[in-house]
């Protein structure tokens, strides 16, 4: 399931209220935005019940947080609150509990309103981004940025930019 999430063409946003433990880490890695209620907290349990994580926060995590922090939670398996998963990375957004819905709304509304192929080829650039050296990486996006140019929405980027006005993306 993960490795659909990352591979998704789509931005994939995660709301999470209350407790998020063990695996669901693993999935808030795998998200691409992630909107949390002001009463979020987030428990990589296993270590205090002897089980070794699961759920691919080894992968995430060092790269979302670096490897000492990442040590520290899964060895010690403290608990993290909303703001400091904010202040760590893991996060990008924290909301009152009452707005929860609908701020994950107004998030989705805006990416979809969104040059959505532009969307997915940044994805790909930022997903990919870790796995190359520098001049790999300067390679794939002049690729991307190729692809993005050759959309309608690219063209009507600029438009918008040039007549001063908001666009209106097709995704196309």
């Amino acid at each position: 399931m993960l490795r659909v999430i990352v591979r998704l063409p789509k931005p994939v946003v995660s709301s999470i209220q209350g407790l998020t433990v063990g695996a669901s880490i693993g999935l808030l890695g795998a998200s691409d935005l992630v909107i949390a209620a002001d009463d979020a907290v987030l428990w990589l349990a296993q270590t205090k019940h002897g089980y070794t994580i699961d759920g691919m926060p080894s992968y995430f995590l060092p790269r979302q947080i670096g490897q000492k922090r990442a040590m520290e939670w899964a060895l010690l398996g403290r608990r993290i609150n909303a703001v400091e998963a904010a202040r760590l990375g893991l996060i990008n957004f924290v909301v009152p509990r009452e707005n929860l819905e609908a701020e994950t709304a107004s998030l989705m509304q805006e990416l979809s309103n969104g040059p959505t192929m532009a969307h997915a080829l940044n994805k790909v650039l930022i997903r990919e981004s870790l796995e190359h050296d520098f001049d790999t990486q300067a390679g794939l996006e002049l690729d991307t940025y190729m692809q993005g140019a050759m959309t309608d929405d690219w063209f009507e980027g600029a438009r918008a930019f040039l007549g001063k006005r908001a666009p209106k993306f097709s995704g196309r």
